[in-house]
């Protein structure tokens, strides 16, 4: 071997002896920045060049930054065996392989509030001296997929013919795009729609499009997109009418609801002219009659009606002379 090449050849080992050295007490942690649903799995995956076969104790622990008092999660690593801490979430757990130099820490059954910065810290105690390793930060982002509804308002309250709504809720994070496109047999276009309002917590957000003009059949899609999903969620809906036949029932609509108004009216207006055409009760005069003139004196005839007997009273008016002996 020439002298180059043994210069070579040591240059080599010294660079891969250096790099041990300097990787010997880091750690890789990945991903940067992990993104998920509500509900899902998440795997945080870490490493270090140290060889584990040699540490007779070490404490692996997982933490984040809205909790620096305590880890959220550790295990403990001791004459050949492996101690979970009893106050980690039934939800995480930590895996340990010493033989490759990889920690697997596992969090299940997503919440939205597992949101935060993770980094993993390790510490091997013997053989001594004490060393201690402190990873990198894995940026967790636990998202949740809207609910979209689409509906149209044959008669909004701003008296516009047709307003078309798309409303998606129970949203997270709220960085939310809604967007209209209609599909006729010519084609697809995008369409303008008012501004996107949002909810104050920003978990809901809502998108209106007002028509003047359409056509039966005209098919309207909303496309909800969101940086955690892949594609956007589409919904469509299909007006069932034209433009003529909407104001056409409108009108049916209007009559239909004012006519027992007015068949109302009518009945009463009827009865109330039948009470006025009813004639007033018959009086029955009694006549007191004296020497010189005839009393008449007016008593109806529901004051005669009360006893039977003397219902002849109607016919045969009673006269009364007085004694002319």
């Amino acid at each position: 071997m020439s002298s180059a090449d043994n210069c070579f050849t040591k240059w080599i080992l010294l660079m891969i002896h250096l790099v041990v050295i300097y990787c010997e007490d880091q750690v890789f942690q990945t991903p940067a920045v992990l993104r998920a649903f509500k509900g899902e799995s998440v795997n945080i995956t870490f490493s270090n060049w140290y060889i584990h076969k040699k540490a007779e104790r070490m404490h692996v622990s997982w933490w984040r930054s809205k909790q620096v008092e305590n880890p959220i999660c550790s295990i403990t690593y001791i004459n050949k065996m492996l101690i979970q801490n009893p106050l980690c979430d039934n939800r995480m757990s930590i895996i340990l392989k010493l033989n490759a130099s990889v920690t697997h820490f596992i969090i299940q059954d997503l919440q939205v509030d597992d949101s935060d910065l993770y980094y993993c810290k390790i510490a091997f105690h013997i053989p001594p001296p004490t060393i201690e390793i402190e990873g990198n930060k894995t940026s967790l982002i636990v998202a949740v997929p809207p609910v979209v509804e689409v509906t149209f308002l044959p008669q909004p309250e701003n008296c516009c013919c047709v307003q078309l709504v798309c409303k998606a809720e129970n949203l997270y994070p709220g960085d939310v795009q809604l967007r209209w496109r209609r599909q006729r047999k010519e084609g697809s276009v995008w369409i303008d729609s008012g501004p996107i309002i949002t909810s104050n917590n920003s978990n809901s957000a809502t998108s209106y499009v007002n028509l003047s003009h359409w056509m039966a059949g005209d098919v309207y899609s909303c496309h909800v997109n969101q940086s955690m999903l892949q594609i956007p969620l589409i919904r469509k809906l299909t007006i069932p009418f034209d433009e003529q036949q909407e104001g056409r029932e409108y009108l049916w609509w209007v009559l239909s609801s004012l006519g027992p108004i007015l068949i109302t009216a009518v009945v009463y207006f009827l009865l109330k002219r039948s009470k006025k055409a009813e004639p007033e009760d018959n009086q029955i005069y009694v006549n007191v009659g004296t020497t010189s003139r005839t009393q008449e004196t007016p008593v109806s005839s529901q004051d005669f009606n009360r006893n039977s007997n003397y219902s002849f009273i109607h016919h045969f008016p009673l006269r009364i002379y007085e004694n002319t002996f």
